[in-house]
């Protein structure tokens, strides 16, 4: 098994251009590697403020509840919360009766289809 090596005679020409491809594949790499490099920091530093980001949440989190458990609770008169509560029912009815009325033109609107579809 005795190999030997092979030569390939390149003319000048083809030898130029074949090192000019090389050297700007190198050049584009080595571009692509700057590139990436500056992403990885840039990546890194966004991760760096989310995570501040993230524990300032916290403690400003953790000092509302500090603060609403020396506010003292407002005492609200029977009377009111009546009221709230009456509005509220009042709010969920009309919402229903809505949906109940968007509801009811969707049907139509479909039995106006099918009427029109028969005719064609």
């Amino acid at each position: 098994m005795n190999q030997s090596p092979i030569h390939i005679k390149l003319e000048a020409e083809e030898a130029a251009t074949s090192k000019r491809i090389l050297l700007i594949s190198q050049r584009d790499l080595l571009i692509s590697l700057k590139f990436m490099k500056q992403y990885f920091a840039l990546r890194s530093d966004e991760l760096k403020l989310k995570s501040k980001l993230h524990r300032k949440l916290r403690e400003t989190l953790t000092d509302l509840k500090k603060i609403e458990k020396f506010l003292p609770t407002p005492k609200i008169p029977e009377i009111l919360k009546k009221a709230g509560e009456e509005e509220y029912e009042f709010n969920k009815k009309q919402k229903k009766r809505k949906n109940q009325y968007d509801d009811d033109i969707e049907s139509q609107l479909a039995d106006i289809q099918e009427k029109l579809r028969s005719l064609q």
